[in-house]
Formats: C-alpha cells, structure tokens, sequence
C-alpha cells in the first residue's frame, strides 16, 4: 500500500495505526515522528512530521504561566549533561512505544477546559525521558509526565517503554525497563488528573469598567494633547 525506500536516517522503533482518525503514525529513534493519512484517496500521504524535542519545549513555553499547579519541577526536557555525558547537547527522545489513549471519561466537568470533545482522539507516546499525551487533532501535546520529576521512581531512564489503558477507563499503566541497569518498573497514571495539571484557566467573562475621574497628570497613561502657542510680535506704534 505505501512504499519509501528512505524515510529516516534513523530506524524506526514503533508503529500505530488508528482507526478513528484513520491515521498511521511510526517513530524512529531519533525523536522524530510521521503521520500518515490512510483514508483512501489520500495515497497515503504525510500529513505532518513531529519532532518530540521542539514540540515538547513549545507545549512548555505555551503551559509554562497558563496551568494552575505544574506538575513537573523545571519543565524542560532533559539534555545530555543530565545524563553525565559531560557536555549540554541535546539528547534525542526515542519513540519507545505508541498506545492509544481514550479521553472520553477524562472530559467530566473538572476537565472541561483540558480538551473540547471533538478533540478525544489521543495517543499516547512513550519514551526514554517521560510519557506525552499527543492530541491527532491539532498534532499537540496535551500532557507531558517526564520520569526523573518522580523522585520514587527507580527508573529515570527508560530503555524501552510500553503503555496499556482499558477503553473508557481513567487509568493508564506503564512498565519501563532501564537503560543502563537491569530494572523493570511500573507506573500508574490517572489520566484525568494528569490532565488537569497541564489544563488552561477557563476563560472569563469580559470585564470593562468605566472611570470615576480623571488619570492624575504623573501616571504614565496620562495623554493630553500638547498646543502650540505661537508668540505674536508685538506691535511697534510709529510715530505720526
């Protein structure tokens, strides 16, 4: 059905296809991800290439002064000095694994400012550095769980990532293995809950105010037109 003799320099690692939007979606290891259309017609085109890094910095950018508790203690992704590389390059965020993952139950009133309804379809994205919660509507992160803001957790690492949610069900599981030890981990995930620490302010109603007096001359908002007199010469009487 689709053929392409090079498609990244890097190889690919996981590959999902849903059948909601009728889209399929592959990750290679190096951060990098391709979505498909499969509707027909389409041929298979691409309908859009994800980098993990850029769009996990602009989803932090965006959230960062928005959502009311943040859930993550520097709300960054983490570079290689954090891996005692010994130098701050960026490291790569590997596409470990790709689950779908069902919003339907997570949009109950508390959480009606996360997604609007039409926007349910999600995906959920597992790599070496945390788990993002990615919307196939608007090609968006909805939510990012990094693993080393988890002090508990033994694995902040992981060298392959697998995540498991029942259809309609508010929670999500995730076994991890480390990638430079022999552990496996598990990890719980109330999706709802995960949902509402990256949530936006609910809009307000807009307010406007009239003014009881006028701004005092010092403020800077004080604006008055500046009219220029001109000085008249003064008339010479001339002798008769």
């Amino acid at each position: 059905m689709y053929s392409s003799s090079v498609l990244a320099a890097s190889p690919l690692l996981s590959l999902f296809v849903d059948g909601r939007s009728q889209q399929l979606v592959t990750g290679c290891a190096a951060g990098q991800l391709w979505i498909f259309s499969v509707v027909e017609g389409h041929h298979y085109r691409c309908v859009t290439h994800v980098d993990l890094r850029k769009q996990g910095e602009s989803f932090f950018t965006r959230r960062a002064g928005s959502h009311r508790c943040r859930p993550l203690g520097e709300s960054q992704l983490p570079s290689a000095s954090d891996l005692d590389h010994g130098d701050s390059s960026e490291v790569a965020l590997p596409v470990l694994g790709l689950a779908p993952c069902d919003l339907s139950l997570a949009l109950h009133p508390e959480c009606a400012s996360c997604l609007s309804p039409e926007n349910t379809s999600c995906l959920w994205i597992g790599s070496s550095a945390g788990l993002f919660v990615f919307n196939l509507a608007n090609f968006e992160f909805e939510a990012v769980l990094l693993f080393r803001d988890f002090r508990s957790l033994s694995i902040q690492v992981a060298g392959s990532c697998a995540v498991a949610s029942e259809a309609g069900g508010d929670e999500a599981a995730c076994v991890l293995t480390s990638l430079f030890g022999n552990e496996v981990a598990v990890l719980e995930v109330s999706v709802p809950a995960l949902l509402r620490s990256w949530r936006r302010p609910a809009p307000g109603q807009p307010l406007s105010v009239l003014p009881s007096s006028c701004v005092v001359s010092t403020s800077p908002l004080y604006f008055r037109i500046i009219e220029e007199k001109s000085a008249k010469p003064v008339r010479q009487k001339q002798s008769g």
